[in-house]
């Protein structure tokens, strides 16, 4: 049976008020039932009522049940017994799982059969498809020739114009756009009012991201004639849906895959999660994304930082892929410190550029890179936080990112070795990987 961190279980956690409830269940008296084998671990939970709360949790699958009514997913009963199993394993006997245990496990494995067996045999209504796809290649034709409008406008006004604007022209734009069915782009244009004019370089940061809207826009309108992946890049960039389906018939990329970061992002209701994925013999770097709705929304895969398995994944046509679906994966273990010596390593920010440059050489929409960095330290200098590296080059630690004097105390003044992702402008610290592996949580 694998070991568990206390850090990975904090990154299953729905929220942080779900980890300070699990942690007052952590007397094993409150468990009169504990038990693990190589497929799961369960337990019975005494509550307040006179019949104790069944948990169960499929390792494999990092799927969780119990028979409390909580909405939340995981429950509070459900992280105390990983909590249990992380910090006590010696406490979980293996032995034979009783009824209720085994048939959820055999009743999971049938609904994913059920559900492989109809996405293989539905048949696709291809008269359908085509005239929902021509009739969303019109609506973003339209609204690239009302961006590219925009656009225009704002050139022939000139930036110091565009300085005293209010915040909302670029929301309103991003809306519009929104309604044309091309999100990407209005995520694009969103992200404009980021940028603010007091800043020693916002006119060229702007310039460029202006410069990068009218060059995607010209690269869709000939997409016909671009080469096959290039034009795959061009319209992930625009916004259009990626085809999961063809994937899971495509050949994938077996590997040992290490789990280094998990990001939560929350729109409206859409909670959107992001893992970066190392494989450990390939040395192939994978981004997992998965959707789900509503502030209690569940995620369909259960994935945490610090994580690894076996497991095979298949990659999205790209010049430069980075997107992946899960195929297949195997029970979940803890990374250890030799496994990370497998990870490609920058030695400064030079060598981090050089490989930032290939990749846009590869695909110029590539939105960030994620890169492992050595030597560096984390300083505050002219009112912000920033990482030097060896050579005394700077680069700003990403305003998004909340710990900072976090990453400071974990450096204590000396240089670290840093997992993040580079978008270009900022470095978003993910994991800070000396001794042992430290994630960072990252949610808004």
């Amino acid at each position: 049976m694998a070991q568990w961190t206390t850090a990975q279980v904090d990154s299953l956690a729905p929220d942080a008020k779900s980890i300070k409830a699990a942690q007052k269940l952590l007397s094993i008296r409150r468990w009169p039932l504990v038990g693990a084998n190589d497929a799961a671990i369960w337990g019975q939970c005494q509550g307040s009522g006179s019949k104790p709360y069944s948990t169960r949790v499929d390792l494999a699958n990092m799927a969780f049940k119990c028979s409390c009514p909580s909405r939340k997913f995981p429950c509070k009963h459900g992280l105390a017994l990983l909590y249990l199993y992380a910090q006590q394993p010696s406490a979980f006997t293996e032995t034979t799982a009783p009824e209720w245990v085994t048939e959820w496990l055999a009743a999971r494995s049938e609904r994913q059969k059920k559900k492989t067996t109809v996405a293989k045999t539905k048949p696709v209504d291809t008269v359908a498809q085509a005239k929902r796809i021509d009739a969303r290649e019109a609506k973003i034709s339209a609204g690239l020739t009302e961006l590219e409008r925009w656009l225009h406008d704002l050139m022939r006004a000139g930036l110091a114009d565009l300085s005293r604007q209010p915040q909302t022209l670029y929301a309103d734009m991003a809306a519009r756009l929104m309604d044309a069915q091309a999100p990407g782009l209005a995520k694009q244009v969103h992200a404009l009012a980021a940028l603010r004019p007091t800043a020693a370089d916002w006119a060229s940061q702007l310039l460029q991201q202006l410069g990068d809207l009218q060059l995607l826009i010209a690269a869709y309108r000939r997409q016909d004639q671009l080469p096959p992946l290039v034009k795959a890049d061009v319209r992930r960039a625009i916004g259009w849906p990626e085809a999961t389906q063809a994937l899971q018939a495509a050949p994938g990329v077996t590997d040992t895959w290490l789990v280094l970061a998990l990001q939560v992002t929350t729109d409206d209701r859409l909670r959107t999660r992001k893992a970066w994925l190392w494989g450990q013999q390939t040395g192939r770097v994978a981004m997992f994304l998965e959707q789900a709705f509503g502030t209690l929304g569940v995620f369909q895969t259960q994935l945490g930082a610090g994580q690894k398995w076996q497991g095979e994944l298949a990659f999205y046509p790209s010049q430069y892929p980075q997107r992946a679906i899960i195929k297949s994966k195997s029970a979940p273990q803890p990374i250890t410190p030799a496994d990370l010596l497998t990870l490609p390593c920058y030695s400064d920010f030079n060598e981090m550029l050089n490989g930032y440059s290939q990749a846009l050489a590869a695909n110029c929409w590539v939105p960030s890179l994620p890169v492992v960095v050595q030597g560096l330290t984390p300083v505050f200098t002219d009112g912000g936080f920033n990482l030097r590296d060896a050579h005394n080059n700077i680069v700003p630690i990403a305003p998004s990112f909340e710990q900072s004097w976090s990453l400071m105390a974990v450096s204590g003044g000396a240089p670290i070795r840093l997992i993040a992702e580079w978008t270009g402008a900022h470095l978003l610290p993910l994991a800070v990987w000396d001794d042992a592996l430290i994630t960072f949580t990252l949610e808004d």
